[in-house]
């Protein structure tokens, strides 16, 4: 009798182990709500076609560390383009698997999962260029070879996702001003430094030239890959390729070619790199938002600032940003 009494309560617990067991599988096979913001699971290998759109804006996250999190920063430009955007989906995509399914537990991200227009994805590199024309290139592992391999990925993600999917790319360090739908333009990117330079932190593809840049793009990186050049896989890259694409030696003389519009330079990095510290200090705030008054977006050049926090009571230019176009981000982090 007592061995059936002490039987009873181990069956109950396996059945109870069993049953947590199912579940978790089970939950992995769906979308997972999280609050409003959804975490599609990692069942998923490309962007569901129901939510596919030349209009849909995309953020990547390529850090392949579970160590490395998203900063508040980062959480602020993903929120100001869903509270700018209400009616665009907003993707972000990790190339970390385990750090998108531990989302809720990260302070940074609490302002932003009220957001139903946010779709949080885990991504694999393969899947994720596969039928592209740099497949065999990835799957050589020549991406490896670089020495700022985190960079790099994005750049050459950015242009097979473009490609593959349409829409708009912007880097984690660019803050959403406005409804992107007040851009006419269906391919766009943006001057940097007196039109020398094309950057590559704000890129609207669409497929209706039938991928003819994205592909020249993908060939460029196969052909000329740069490991050891920060950003000879990025702006420069973008840069040369719009050039061949537009057929001139320079832009001095153009800003638009067949679909393709590059706009100027104070309507995305009103606030060039080199003064990137104008954000961050309070004497120069009222500068810099008169600068930005017109910007579509703003950049605040995280390769620079990453280092330089502060303090909410502080009055400099991005703290006013912040608490405009990322307001729940900005009330839920002491520093930013």
């Amino acid at each position: 009798m007592n061995q059936i009494k002490f039987k009873k309560p181990v069956v109950l617990l396996f059945a109870i182990i069993a049953f947590l067991i199912i579940y978790s599988v089970l939950i992995s096979f769906m979308s997972i709500e999280c609050d409003q913001a959804i975490i599609i699971s990692d069942g998923f290998r490309e962007i569901p076609s129901n939510l596919m759109s030349s209009r849909n804006i995309y953020f990547l996250e390529t850090h392949n560390t579970s160590d490395h999190f998203l900063t508040t920063r980062a959480a602020c430009s993903i929120e100001s383009a869903a509270l700018m955007n209400p009616n665009t989906n907003i993707f972000v995509l990790f190339l970390s698997p385990s750090k998108y399914t531990r989302l809720k537990n990260w302070s940074q991200f609490q302002g932003i999962l009220n957001y139903k227009n946010i779709h949080l994805k885990y991504f694999n590199t393969e899947d994720f260029t596969k039928d592209t024309v740099i497949d065999d290139w990835i799957n050589k592992g020549l991406l490896s070879s670089s020495w700022y391999q985190v960079v790099h990925t994005s750049d050459i993600l950015r242009y097979a996702l473009l490609y593959k999917y349409s829409g708009i790319y912007l880097d984690l360090d660019v803050i959403v001003r406005k409804s992107l739908d007040e851009i006419e333009f269906e391919n766009f990117a943006c001057f940097q430094d007196d039109r020398e330079i094309v950057n590559n932190a704000i890129l609207k593809i669409t497929n209706d030239d039938g991928g003819v840049l994205g592909k020249m793009l993908l060939n460029e990186v196969i052909s000329h890959f740069d490991g050891f050049d920060w950003s000879m896989n990025g702006p420069k890259l973008l840069t040369r390729v719009l050039k061949n694409y537009c057929d001139v030696t320079d832009f001095l003389s153009t800003s638009k070619c067949g679909n393709f519009t590059i706009l100027t330079q104070e309507l995305c990095y009103p606030i060039p790199w080199q003064k990137w510290d104008d954000y961050f200090t309070e004497q120069d705030s009222q500068k810099v938002m008169e600068s930005v008054e017109n910007s579509y977006f703003v950049h605040f050049w995280n390769r620079k600032s990453e280092g330089k926090m502060l303090e909410k009571r502080s009055h400099a230019a991005f703290n006013q940003l912040a608490s405009k176009y990322c307001p729940h981000v900005y009330a839920t982090n002491v520093l930013i």
